[in-house]
């Protein structure tokens, strides 16, 4: 990715492993379909996100983020420095330009979805999804690059991303012979 603005990102969900990808869809998570034969509905109560940046610039410094959002939030307003360094549970690293120990960086983070939602997750269906549906209730985090400086356009880089989710699969169909 070659940015165009200050800043590059996607939103992810942080509990809908129906649909990972919050904005645009973005297909099931591994064996999430097969679970589903079995199960009506999918909790999620915590996530690993695990992301990896190489900023690919000779001269423009960035930084990596990951910024979660209860779901009473919108994760379309889009980042600046103080979002990226000053929102609770926010996580970021510096990748410096050309070569150094900081580039390329990968960074983990546990969330536990409660944490983010601040309260208890119920009703327990509202935060579930099922084999074709997003919860109701969808905390997400925005994860990408920012310009150190946090204003000079064009820095360049490969950024990966890993989601892990903890899941309850509940409510077991039931099959008749």
């Amino acid at each position: 990715m070659v940015a165009t603005t200050p800043y590059t990102y996607r939103n992810y969900s942080l509990n809908s492993p129906y649909d990972p990808l919050y904005d645009t869809g973005g297909g099931n998570c591994t064996g999430f379909i097969y679970w589903c034969n079995f199960y009506d509905y999918c909790i999620v109560s915590e996530v690993k996100v695990k992301v990896s940046y190489q900023n690919t610039d000779a001269t423009i410094a960035s930084i990596m983020f990951a910024i979660p959002f209860p779901s009473s939030q919108s994760p379309t307003i889009a980042p600046n420095l103080d979002t990226v360094k000053e929102t609770p549970n926010s996580v970021w690293w510096p990748n410096y330009a050309g070569p150094s120990s900081y580039n390329p960086h990968t960074m983990e983070k546990k969330y536990r979805i409660s944490g983010i939602e601040g309260q208890q997750l119920l009703p327990k269906i509202s935060y579930s999804c099922t084999a074709s549906a997003d919860p109701i209730h969808q905390p997400t985090i925005q994860i990408g690059a920012l310009a150190a400086d946090g204003s000079t356009v064009g820095f360049a880089g490969l950024i990966a991303v890993e989601l892990t989710y903890w899941c309850t699969f509940w409510q077991k169909k039931i099959f008749y012979n």
